[in-house]
């Protein structure tokens, strides 16, 4: 067995990696969407409390 450690960032770059997704995204069309007649999904964000619980924890 190999030993693969990685440094991880102290803290997080955002240009390091949302710039290339972002690119990836327009690439694949992953943002267009074609009208159709199936009703609309929608996911509704928890309330700022649930998520300050989990973030906290």
């Amino acid at each position: 067995m190999t030993d693969n450690k990685q440094e991880i960032p102290k803290a997080y770059a955002p240009s390091k990696t949302e710039d290339k997704w972002y690119k990836y995204w327009l690439d694949n069309g992953l943002f267009h969407s074609e009208p159709n007649d199936k009703p609309p999904f929608t996911i509704a964000i928890p309330p700022p409390i649930v998520l300050q619980a989990v973030i906290t924890v």
